[in-house]
């Protein structure tokens, strides 16, 4: 399980607070003055080996029934249904901002910063490490539409980052997947290139 911190914005905790304060929001009074969010990461491990979990549930520090096919178990501060079967889909804050979606970004944001741990630490098979990234198109297509939003503010966030920074461990380095060469040749399948390399 890997754990990431991230603080929320001044201008997002106020408009929170406001809303608790209110009295007609489904959001817990222990948002109030909510500074930092957190949200984890899990998959199988075997050995060298990481292992994508079919359908991994999202926790909201209890797990809930919902999934959104991602390939790993995913925890944050995500507000649950009361009978913590399911998330809450509308929790708005305001007519543009949805608490839920908001913490999908962040968690979205995280999951890049997880999966570049995982390569850089040199301690998985990469290949392996690469069969975390959901095929979110798939996700979308098989899950409710109800998830829709979230799924897109989560690949959204993890896609910003995944062009702006460094991640691909090459050699001696990490390198932006810009800098990557897509490989038409197959050479890359047939076991030249490998994580021995």
């Amino acid at each position: 399980v890997s754990e990431y911190e991230e603080s929320i914005s001044p201008e997002l905790q106020e408009i929170i607070n406001k809303k608790i304060e209110t009295g007609k929001s489904r959001i817990p009074e222990k948002y109030i003055d909510f500074t930092d969010t957190k949200v984890s990461f899990a998959c199988k491990k075997n050995g060298t080996i990481l292992e994508p979990i079919e359908n991994g549930l999202l926790y909201c520090y209890l797990p809930t029934s919902a999934t959104w096919g991602f390939p790993f178990l995913l925890n944050s501060d995500m507000i649950p249904k009361g009978d913590r079967d399911d998330i809450e889909t509308e929790v708005k804050l305001t007519d543009e901002i949805n608490f839920n979606s908001e913490i999908s970004k962040i968690a979205g944001s995280k999951f890049f910063d997880w999966i570049k741990d995982l390569l850089t630490s040199k301690e998985f098979e990469v290949r392996s490490v690469f069969s975390l990234i959901p095929n979110f198109d798939t996700c979308k297509k098989e899950h409710s539409e109800y998830y829709d939003d979230f799924i897109f503010e989560f690949r959204n966030s993890f896609e910003n980052k995944l062009w702006e920074h460094k991640f691909i461990p090459v050699q001696n380095d990490i390198v932006n997947i810009k800098k990557i060469i897509f490989d038409k040749t197959g050479l890359s399948e047939i076991g030249i290139i490998s994580d021995e390399a």
